[in-house]
């Protein structure tokens, strides 16, 4: 066991981390075992979610959706398709606000509401 207190802090992180990697993993090998036609879409996001989480290496990654795609008989290419569309949908959902500021999702860039704020000080003195 550590004694310093930073180890034991490093330790528990290492744990917590270790149970989240090997949830992963495991999710990882069951959407290998039973992927199909229908899910393949789901199971390359698995792949890549796990390459980018380091839990496979990448080379591994590409190998496993070029295997999966081969004995399903779906291109890559069609399934990356599917995702820039769906990624050009959630594009378009930007709002614009009247004085050129880009508002996403209700946020306002801190620009705009500093210098509403300075405005509201001139107004008051």
């Amino acid at each position: 066991m550590p004694i310093i207190k930073s180890a034991k802090k490093a330790l528990r992180a290492s744990l917590r981390k270790e149970k989240r990697n090997a949830n992963q993993k495991k999710l990882l090998k069951e959407a290998l075992r039973l992927v199909n036609a229908q899910n393949i879409n789901a199971t390359f996001s698995k792949i890549d979610k796990a390459a980018k989480n380091n839990i496979i290496h990448p080379n591994k990654a590409a190998r496993f959706k070029a295997k999966l795609a081969k004995s399903v008989g779906v291109t890559p290419k069609a399934t990356k398709a599917v995702a820039l569309k769906a990624k050009a949908k959630t594009a378009t959902k930007k709002v614009a606000t009247k004085k050129g500021a880009s508002k996403v999702a209700g946020k306002t860039p801190k620009r705009a509401t500093k210098t509403a704020k300075a405005k509201t000080v001139k107004k008051e003195k």
